[in-house]
C-alpha cells in the first residue's frame, strides 16, 4: 500500500467490502464537502472511427432505442449512455493527413499550428503540432490542481508520443502531452513510495521539493533576458515543474493493484493484458483521489497497423478499415466492440468503488471519441461520439443526433458539465454555443 498523509480528509473503508472493490477502498472526503468537488473527467479514445450501421441505434432520436452490435457491451450501463451522432469536425488551418491531425482535432476543437516538424506524404503540406489545449487539460486546469496529479495520460501501443497520430491531449498550443503507454512506468509513477519506511519517503520527498526550490527561480530569472520563442520554452518547463510541486506537495492514501505478469508493451498477443493492466491503474488512480482527469488513447490515430490475435483478426485495422466489402466491416465491427467492453469495464469498475451514498461512477464523465467518421473514406462528418456519466452530473439513456453542427458545441458541454464557465471551446468554434441534451 502508498501511502501519504492528506491535507484533504481521507479515510479507509475497509470493512465488508469485496476482493474487487479492496484496491479501491480509500475514500475522498472534500474540504469543502459537496458532490461537485469530485467529479471527474475521461477521454477514451479508439482509432479510426467506426461502422455506423452497427453503431446507431435504429430508432429515431429522443425516443426508447436498442443498443447495436458495438455498443452492446454497455447494455449494463445504458441507463448512463448517451449516443451522440450529427456532429461534424470543421477543421481549418494547414491541412494534414486525417489520421496524424484527427486525434488533436477532436480532443482540442483546433487548428494544427503552421511548422515543418510533420509532413503527411500523402497531403504535403506540412505542419506542427495542435495549437489546443484539449477538453481534458482545460478540465485539468480546473479541478485537477488538488489532487496530486493533475492528469494521467495513458495509452496502450499508441506509438512514442513523438507525432501528432498519437497524441490526444494538449496543455496549450505546441504542448502535446503523450500517453504514456507502459504500465510498469505508470504504476511506478503512481505508487513511487510504496514499501519505503515513511521517514525515509518524507526525506525523499523534501529533498526533492529543495531541488524545485533552486531550479524554479533560475528559470523564472531567464523570462525577460531571451527571446519569445523561448519564452515559450521555458513556460512549459515551469508549468510542468509546477506539476512535479503539485504532485510532491499534494499527498493521497492508494492501495496498488496486483497487474499480474509484466509484458512488452508491443506484444500483441499482449493487447487484452496491457489494456486491463491500464484500465486497472486508471480506476484505481480515479479511486483514491490521485487524479481527477485522465485519457486513455488505444493503440493510435495513425496508422493503427496492428492486428488483434486476442480477437482472432491479423490483418491490420487500418488497412481494414480501407476496404467497404461486408467481411471487412464485420471485422471492424468487432474490433469496435471489442472497444465497447473495456469501456465498459471502466465503467463497471468506478461504480463498484463506492463514494458518500453512490459510487466513483455517479461523479464521472467519460467521453468517448475517435478522429475519423469512416475509415474508408477518412470522412470528418457524423463523427461516432458516446458520452457516458453518472446521475450527478449529466444525464442518460439517451440517443441524440444533430444535423452537421460543429463538434466543438460538444466539448464545451462537456466543460460545462466539468464546471468550466466558458459558452465555446477551440479555434474551430462557431460561436453556437453547447449541446445541452445531456447537461442536467
Amino acid at each position: 500500500m502508498s501511502f501519504r498523509s492528506l491535507p484533504r480528509r481521507r479515510f479507509l473503508q475497509s470493512l465488508g467490502v469485496s476482493a474487487a472493490v479492496a484496491p479501491f477502498v480509500p475514500m475522498l472526503e472534500s474540504e469543502a464537502g459537496g458532490p461537485e468537488n469530485l467529479t471527474r473527467f475521461l477521454l477514451f479514445y479508439t482509432p479510426h472511427g467506426t461502422v455506423h450501421e452497427h453503431w446507431a441505434p435504429d430508432e429515431a432520436p429522443g425516443t426508447p432505442f436498442a443498443l447495436k452490435k458495438i455498443l452492446q457491451p454497455l447494455a449494463p450501463h445504458q441507463d448512463y449512455l448517451n449516443i451522440i451522432g450529427g456532429l461534424d469536425m470543421k477543421p481549418e488551418g494547414p491541412p494534414g493527413g486525417m489520421h496524424t491531425v484527427g486525434p488533436a482535432y477532436v480532443s482540442t476543437g483546433s487548428p494544427m499550428l503552421k511548422g515543418t516538424q510533420f509532413e503527411h506524404q500523402a497531403v504535403g503540406t506540412p505542419h506542427g503540432w495542435n495549437s489546443g489545449p484539449s477538453i481534458d487539460q482545460a478540465i485539468a486546469d480546473h479541478i485537477g490542481n488538488a489532487s496530486a496529479f493533475k492528469s494521467i495520460r495513458l495509452g496502450v501501443q499508441g506509438g512514442g508520443g513523438l507525432h501528432p497520430g498519437g497524441v490526444i491531449s494538449y496543455r496549450g498550443p505546441n504542448e502535446p502531452l503523450p500517453p504514456q503507454n507502459n504500465p510498469q512506468a505508470v504504476f511506478s509513477s503512481l505508487f513511487s513510495d510504496a514499501g519505503i519506511d515513511p521517514t525515509l519517503a518524507e526525506k525523499i520527498r523534501q529533498d526533492r521539493l529543495s531541488i524545485i526550490d533552486t531550479i524554479k527561480p533560475e528559470l523564472e530569472s531567464l523570462q525577460p533576458k531571451v527571446s519569445k520563442a523561448d519564452t515559450f520554452k521555458i513556460d512549459a518547463h515551469l508549468e510542468g515543474i509546477r506539476e512535479i510541486e503539485q504532485r510532491l506537495s499534494t499527498t493521497y492514501e492508494c492501495s496498488e493493484p496486483n497487474l499480474g505478469d509484466v509484458y512488452p508493451i508491443y506484444d500483441y498477443d499482449a493487447t487484452a493484458e496491457l489494456t486491463t493492466q491500464q484500465i486497472q491503474l486508471l480506476t484505481t488512480a480515479f479511486g483514491c483521489g490521485a487524479t481527477r482527469v485522465a485519457s486513455l488513447m488505444m493503440r493510435r490515430g495513425e496508422n493503427d497497423n496492428a492486428p488483434y490475435p486476442n480477437l482472432g483478426i491479423l490483418d491490420s485495422h487500418h488497412n481494414t478499415s480501407h476496404l467497404q466489402d461486408e467481411a471487412s466491416q464485420e471485422t471492424l465491427s468487432d474490433i469496435y466492440q471489442w472497444y465497447a467492453s473495456q469501456l465498459a469495464e471502466i465503467v463497471q469498475r468506478l461504480r463498484d468503488i463506492p463514494e458518500g451514498d453512490g459510487s466513483v461512477f455517479d461523479n464521472t464523465v467519460i467521453a468517448w471519441v475517435t478522429e475519423i467518421s469512416v475509415g474508408w473514406n477518412h470522412s470528418m462528418q457524423n463523427m461516432p461520439f458516446v458520452v457516458l456519466g453518472g446521475p450527478n452530473v449529466i444525464r442518460g439513456n439517451q440517443y441524440l443526433r444533430y444535423d452537421g453542427e460543429n463538434h466543438c458545441r460538444l466539448l464545451t458541454a462537456l466543460g460545462l458539465a466539468m464546471g468550466l464557465d466558458i459558452d465555446g471551446f477551440g479555434g474551430f468554434d462557431d460561436g453556437s454555443g453547447p449541446i445541452t441534451d445531456f447537461l442536467l
